[in-house]
């Protein structure tokens, strides 16, 4: 019985992976609430407006879930999620009416007691579900904690990671991961970054994300990718994650390093975006538009619509003019970004840069071959 559930949820994933007509990965802002105050955030001023009344119900966002079969990722986001009492049961929606598979909630870290609750709320319910918890860290010790303005909260990242590798031990499907915004301060600091989070966080991932859209302080954007380039260099080796989704995820990332360099360098896509077709972002109040950053690229709004005014079908909103209108400009190529999300799918569904993931090398390893250590 085990293996036959095993073998519905891979045909269900082959036939989102074939099916064209609806996105299979959502990035969605529950909230806009935060209490870190970032200058790298190009999130800053929605979240200074933010206000709890304008966030999707959980009601809304059950109306949502049965309009959107096959939605096999999940990315949950803000804001900071876990400020959301209602988090768990957003997920289960997903997973029920969406059948979505796969979670992951980027956090600050600074709510442990919140994630603990969520984690042990949600897991129970949902045993074909793999989470992802993506910690971010921008710094070492203290200075991390000045730089998101809230005081601790190292401390409290520790205690969130201890969380999550008890949970661990009874959930296999859990796992954790770090991301580190690489902007102006923190750029000649990346490897001692890194080796301080492998030393001090057993986590199952690392990843270095490039400052993007309209950052609360602009200066912060004036990076020099040559020290981009030099970590990326230094860290392309098998991954010591027990959970093999892990070290794949792992992978794929290191796989994306170059892409981002050359496609800042080259300015423009260098594969193909599927953005507002196989991805799809919603943001806390409804709104619905095909990448985090394109709004920063026209300087103008490109929304696609607000899902409150088509009957919470996401299927009838990605259906207008308004929305073919901005997939079609993305398919164009006329814009570019390292948008983290939008280049995993666009690889995914690019067959020839997945053969490529899947062969590509590392330290004379195959991906498809890859063994833990």
């Amino acid at each position: 019985m085990k293996k036959l559930h095993s073998m519905a949820k891979y045909l269900r994933m082959a036939k989102a992976y074939l099916c064209r007509d609806l996105p299979t990965h959502m990035v969605f802002f529950v909230t806009a609430r935060c209490n870190a105050q970032c200058g790298h955030c190009f999130y800053r001023l929605k979240i200074k407006q933010a206000a709890p009344a304008e966030e999707l119900s959980l009601n809304e966002i059950g109306m949502i879930t049965r309009e959107l079969p096959g939605l096999v990722q999940m990315s949950l986001t803000g804001g900071e999620p876990f400020l959301r009492e209602d988090l768990g049961m957003i997920m289960r929606h997903f997973y029920t009416n969406a059948k979505t598979r796969f979670f992951t909630i980027s956090t600050n870290g600074s709510l442990p007691e919140a994630v603990d609750k969520v984690l042990r709320e949600i897991l129970p319910l949902t045993p074909e579900a793999f989470y992802r918890i993506s910690i971010s860290f921008d710094d070492i010790g203290e200075r991390h904690d000045q730089r998101r303005m809230i005081p601790g909260l190292t401390e409290k990242v520790g205690k969130t990671v201890a969380i999550v590798n008890r949970l661990k031990t009874e959930y296999p499907q859990l796992t954790s991961s770090m991301v580190t915004t690489m902007d102006r301060d923190n750029q000649a600091d990346l490897k001692a970054i890194l080796a301080y989070l492998r030393s001090t966080f057993p986590v199952d991932d690392w990843g270095v994300g490039l400052i993007r859209g309209n950052p609360y302080e602009p200066a912060k954007k004036n990076v020099d990718l040559r020290y981009y380039r030099e970590f990326q260099e230094t860290i392309d080796e098998p991954h010591r994650s027990s959970s093999w989704i892990s070290r794949q995820i792992a992978k794929v990332i290191r796989y994306e390093y170059p892409l981002k360099i050359r496609i800042l360098e080259e300015k423009k896509q260098i594969v193909p975006c599927v953005a507002g077709r196989r991805m799809i972002v919603l943001r806390e109040n409804g709104d619905v538009d095909a990448c985090e950053t394109l709004d920063s690229f026209l300087g103008i709004s490109s929304s696609m619509g607000n899902v409150k005014e088509h009957g919470y079908s996401l299927k009838a909103l990605l259906s207008s003019d308004k929305a073919r209108s901005v997939r079609d400009f993305i398919r164009q190529g006329t814009c570019y970004c390292t948008y983290e999300c939008a280049l995993h799918c666009s690889v995914f569904y690019n067959p020839s840069e997945l053969l490529k993931l899947l062969f590509r090398r590392t330290r004379g390893r195959s991906l498809c071959r890859t063994t833990s250590r």
